[in-house]
């Protein structure tokens, strides 16, 4: 579930990056995209769920995802210029945030005891932080 749920990340900052696209009415890169990824997770599939089973079809659609939002991000970079419309750079540090989150995960699903410390310890840091989560959202709405 893990990579299915960092997908759906992916799948948001392609719809962020597909709404520029659309604005420009050059659907011909929403479908360039949409084929390449949709190319890449068929080839990927036949070759790893072959090889590791279906476990490897959430890694290739996560995959497929991320090719999907990179090149939409390109078109929208070509559409709209080097004038940016979303600060990349949060969304690297979430990409990141979100892939570690996925290998904990993984690696903590056989330790139900260690996986709820974890949880926990993630809900008290959230709790704790609390100020500045709030203020740091804020800052980057005011961006």
């Amino acid at each position: 579930i893990p990579p299915v749920a960092a997908g759906i990340f992916f799948t948001s900052l392609y719809n962020m990056y597909s709404t520029v696209v659309l604005f420009y009415k050059k659907t011909m890169y929403i479908m360039l995209s949409t084929a390449i990824a949709a190319v890449f997770n068929i080839i990927a599939n036949y070759i790893f769920i072959q090889q590791f089973g279906y476990v490897a079809a959430a890694y290739t659609t996560l995959a497929s995802f991320i090719i999907l939002s990179i090149t939409q991000y390109i078109a929208m970079i070509k559409m709209h210029g080097s004038d940016n419309i979303y600060d990349e750079k949060v969304f690297i540090v979430l990409s990141i945030v979100i892939f570690a989150f996925v290998i904990i995960s993984n690696f903590l699903y056989s330790f139900i005891i260690l996986r709820y410390l974890v949880i926990f310890l993630i809900l008290f840091f959230g709790v704790h932080k609390r100020q500045l989560i709030k203020d740091t959202i804020m800052e980057m709405k005011q961006k």
